[in-house]
């Protein structure tokens, strides 16, 4: 079964006599998978006393782990949902071990009875996987359309419990409107940002969602700290921007104050004073978490033997980036570094 948004997957799924055992949610906002699976939570303690619900990251898993998962059996009456943030990752190791890809097309059809699989993907699906497709149900991304922009800021801000002013619901649909995809992750940052107050103004706007090319950085940096190329890539590709040399320096300073932030880390600095250090902003809570929960992600996936060879690279990028202005080859250069920091061992 194909559902064209999260809405119609949640109203199908509240009539459904018999719940799927495994659903694809293509999508890259947190908000929808988050949706996708609270409506499955909540379908399956209709039936089940108790369910049990479990979260992994398709980057951090091997496929060992996600077959364990989906082979254990409910005890007595429990439900299970597993759900599989970034499951793209997990997926392309399953396709690369044909041993491996023979378990699973077996295993996929035979996942236990209130047991449900769903696989947060962002890409098709490996050909050699395509019977997911058959066997479950497919959650596809709501397509947004500018014009529908004021109303979505605004019933996002009311169901968050926030008062936006009409000027700030203005200022977001100007900057969101060629690029309403980056839409969602921005108003999480600017929800995050005005928690305190409640109160969203078009200040507010300005200081966090600086330009859609400023997002783009910040998702780009994001995928980077968890060393997920391939979807830095596809931002890449995906997006327009106007100058190839700003998302290079953003890039050489996050890897730069990283490897410093190790170093001092290593002295034993604390924290507040190594992000003062690296003259980076401390006195607002949200940014400051958000600079601290890259570098600690960065720490899961880097290590500082690889600092060298890695800012070697952004050193060959900057002077290649300033040494060539068309856009194409910007954009090239930059998804070719991108490539290069994929872990070899993945």
């Amino acid at each position: 079964m194909i559902c064209k948004s999260p809405a119609e997957f949640s109203t199908k799924l509240g009539k459904a006599e018999k719940l799927p055992n495994i659903i694809l949610a293509f999508s890259g906002v947190h908000e929808t998978i988050q949706q996708i699976f609270s409506a499955t939570v909540e379908k399956l303690k209709k039936n089940n006393p108790e369910v049990d619900a479990l979260s992994l990251n398709g980057t951090e898993i091997d496929a060992a782990v996600l077959h364990s998962e989906m082979a254990t059996i409910p005890m007595f009456d429990l439900g299970r949902v597993i759900l599989v943030r970034h499951a793209d990752a997990v997926l392309k190791k399953i396709d690369a071990n044909k041993t491996v890809l023979a378990y699973f097309l077996r295993d996929f059809v035979n996942i236990y009875q209130n047991t449900v699989l769903i696989l947060q993907c962002e890409t098709k699906l490996p050909a050699s996987l395509g019977l997911l497709n058959d066997q479950g149900w497919v959650v596809e991304e709501e397509k947004m359309r500018p014009r529908d922009i004021p109303e979505i800021i605004r019933a996002r801000a009311q169901k968050m419990g926030f008062e936006i002013e009409e000027g700030a619901i203005q200022e977001m649909t100007s900057r969101y409107s060629l690029n309403p995809a980056l839409l969602a992750s921005a108003l999480d940052r600017l929800f995050l940002y005005c928690l305190d107050e409640k109160r969203i103004n078009k200040e507010d706007i300005r200081e966090v969602a600086t330009n859609v090319e400023g997002d783009l950085v910040f998702d780009i940096i994001d995928a980077l700290a968890a060393r997920e190329t391939d979807k830095a890539a596809r931002l890449f590709q995906n997006n327009e921007f106007s100058n190839g040399v700003f998302f290079a320096s953003s890039i050489n300073k996050f890897f730069t104050d990283f490897m410093r932030y190790v170093s001092l880390k290593n002295c034993a600095m604390g924290i507040k004073e190594i992000h003062e250090r690296l003259e980076l902003n401390t006195k607002h809570s949200f940014i400051f978490r958000k600079n601290e929960d890259r570098f600690n992600m960065a720490l899961k996936h880097y290590s500082l033997d690889e600092m060298p060879g890695i800012l070697e690279k952004l050193f060959e990028l900057d002077r290649a980036m300033k040494e060539n202005n068309g856009l194409d080859i910007q954009k090239n250069i930059l998804t070719m570094l991108i490539v290069s920091l994929e872990k070899k061992n993945r």
